[in-house]
Parts: structure tokens; C-alpha cells; sequence
């Protein structure tokens, strides 16, 4: 019987992580974004902005989580923006999309 009790622990317990690990992509984006729009240069927000679509891009795919799609695809497209704007050296207009890309993200939840 303590076997048994052991073994519900575990599988429940597993169950557990994989639910808190299914929002995390969102929470990683917004994450990365937000470094990118603090980032001190050019090169730090193309690098954060970057890793932030990546991971809004899995949250967006993931069906077990429902986020606002319409929101993470207009936070993707101003990552894109932080992205040209950060590659064209162009640092305050790329910290600046990249705010705008966290406000939609923040609000995909």
C-alpha cells in the first residue's frame, strides 16, 4: 500500500511540473523580451528579441495551453521589428518595439 501511496506522489507530481512547464514558453518570451528592451545596445536586443520569438512561437503552437494567437502574432511582428531596427544599429527604436512586443505578449495570458 505505501508503495502504491509512493507511486501516486510521482505520477501526480509529474503531472504537475509538465503543467506549470506548458505556460512557460509565454513566460519565457515575455522574459527575453523584456531583456531585450532593457539591453544596453543594439546586439543585446537583436540576441534577447531573438530567443523571445523563438519561444513565443512554441506558445503559440502548443495546443495544450490557449493563448490570445492574435497577440503573440503581433508581439512576433514587433519582435521582427526590434530585430531590423537592433540590425540596423538602430538601438532606441529597438528597445522600443520590443516594450510594444512585451505589452502584447503580457496580454496573450
Amino acid at each position: 500500500m505505501k508503495q502504491i501511496s509512493i507511486l501516486v506522489l510521482l505520477i501526480s507530481t509529474f503531472f504537475s511540473f509538465n503543467v506549470l512547464a506548458g505556460s512557460g514558453h509565454l513566460d519565457e518570451a515575455i522574459k527575453h523580451t523584456d531583456a531585450a528592451a532593457s539591453a544596453s545596445d543594439a546586439k543585446g536586443v537583436v540576441q534577447h528579441a531573438t530567443e523571445a520569438k523563438a519561444h513565443a512561437q512554441s506558445a503559440k503552437d502548443d495546443k495544450q495551453h490557449k493563448v490570445d494567437a492574435k497577440h503573440v502574432d503581433e508581439g512576433i511582428s514587433s519582435l521582427d521589428k526590434a530585430v531590423k531596427e537592433g540590425n540596423d544599429g538602430k538601438t532606441e527604436a529597438a528597445q522600443k518595439a520590443a516594450k510594444e512586443a512585451s505589452e502584447h505578449f503580457k496580454a496573450a495570458k
